[in-house]
């Protein structure tokens, strides 16, 4: 019996046509919401030849990005997914993954078992950095990207495997979701992510958020031990919140701060490097520091300046954690100190840690994980957005 090779079915990008991800978002998700999506050369997810597609939607490039260690790689890691074999029969197959989106990996060793151990390196804000790769490749078309939502379609799978897709609930305005490649035909997954980039929370509550407002709440206040034993001695367990921090900071007498590991802006971080480098040159000029001293500025000088060299080469202007040498003068400490409070009683406004929050599965809410889903129109949303801001701002 003859039977005729079937052709195998587009995987990755063309999923996205080929389950009318765009229709049923219009149709059944974000029309909730009173949105409309559009997608510039939808047809083209149809063609199998990666020379026939707009290559201004393939911000990524897997040499570029391998080179800037954006993603991991690990030989050894196996993906499954269906499709037609060589023998045009409906199958699993599998293949190796070369690499994954989120975070840096590093070899850490041999297993039991011969294979290669790895540990995370640092974890990668892949969505900053893809939609500022993004804007840029639009730019190179004369194209812009200033408004609206973007989804980010990949075809590798998140490092951690129990991620299939991810938006931000902060900033609020932040409109984007990466969906990785073994969710791009997943419909749920779209219509729960968009939720979140509406600014819509779960409304449930899961052990890791409890310990998340714990931690923070810590960060903040510290966790009511005492700094001394009653012998004198330091309490291991005492740990000092950033408001005593401040206060400390405060009164006292140094000039500046020996910075390493802290959070900051860009842009202000480059403020408060200048305004050290700035005011320690002076003192140099002016004042009669012993030999000691004098070395040690210098040295705090030269790392300073190191510092901003390598502030050029980061092109993320949010929040985010810094792991670089660096001095502040005492105000700007402070002002840093302060900062990262206020950031911090900002997580604490969106934990789910009240009277609005439910037991998982206890809903037929659209953002609960329940087989029953309840869809809310825009104004809803809106409503259930400011009453969540503002209840959780009175508690705190």
């Amino acid at each position: 019996m003859h039977t005729e090779k079937l052709q195998p079915k587009p995987r990755h990008f063309a999923k996205f046509r080929h389950n009318d991800i765009k229709k049923y978002l219009n149709e059944n998700s974000l029309n909730q919401a009173g949105y409309e999506i559009e997608i510039e050369n939808h047809e083209m997810f149809d063609d199998l030849n990666p020379a026939n597609l707009d290559d201004y939607l393939y911000a990524f490039d897997k040499e570029d990005w391998k080179k800037k260690t954006f993603f991991s790689k690990d030989s050894n890691r196996i993906r499954y997914y269906e499709g037609y074999n060589e023998d045009g029969v409906w199958d699993t197959l599998s293949e190796v993954q070369k690499g994954q989106l989120g975070d840096l990996l590093e070899e850490d060793g041999i297993d039991n078992e011969g294979n290669i151990k790895y540990k995370i390196k640092q974890q990668n804000d892949i969505d900053y950095i893809t939609i500022n790769a993004y804007k840029n490749k639009l730019i190179t078309k004369l194209k812009k990207y200033d408004s609206g939502g973007i989804i980010i379609l990949s075809d590798l799978e998140c490092t951690d495997s129990a991620i299939a897709a991810y938006s931000r609930l902060s900033p609020v305005d932040h409109y984007a979701l990466i969906v990785f490649a073994d969710a791009i035909e997943s419909k749920s997954t779209y219509a729960h992510e968009i939720g979140h980039m509406l600014g819509l929370s779960h409304l449930f509550y899961h052990q890791d958020e409890k310990d998340n407002y714990k931690n923070t709440r810590e960060i903040i206040f510290g966790n009511g031990e005492p700094e001394k034993n009653p012998d004198g001695t330091n309490n291991p367990k005492y740990k000092q919140g950033l408001k005593d921090q401040i206060e400390k900071a405060k009164s006292e007498k140094f000039g500046y701060y020996d910075m390493t590991v802290f959070y900051s802006f860009k842009n202000s971080l480059i403020k408060y490097i200048n305004n050290f480098i700035s005011s320690y040159k002076q003192k140099l000029r002016v004042l009669n520091y012993t030999e000691t001293v004098k070395i040690n500025i210098e040295k705090n000088i030269k790392e300073s300046e190191d510092a901003l060299i390598a502030l050029k080469s980061i092109e993320d202007y949010s929040y985010i954690l810094y792991n670089l040498k660096c001095n502040f003068l005492k105000n700007d400490y402070i002002t840093n100190l302060t900062q990262n409070k206020d950031y911090c009683l900002k997580i604490l406004n969106q934990t789910e840690n009240s009277i609005l929050f439910y037991k998982q599965k206890s809903t037929n809410n659209i953002m609960d994980y329940s087989k029953i889903k309840l869809f809310y129109n825009h104004n809803q949303i809106q409503i259930m957005r400011n009453d969540f801001k503002n209840y959780s701002q009175e508690k705190v």
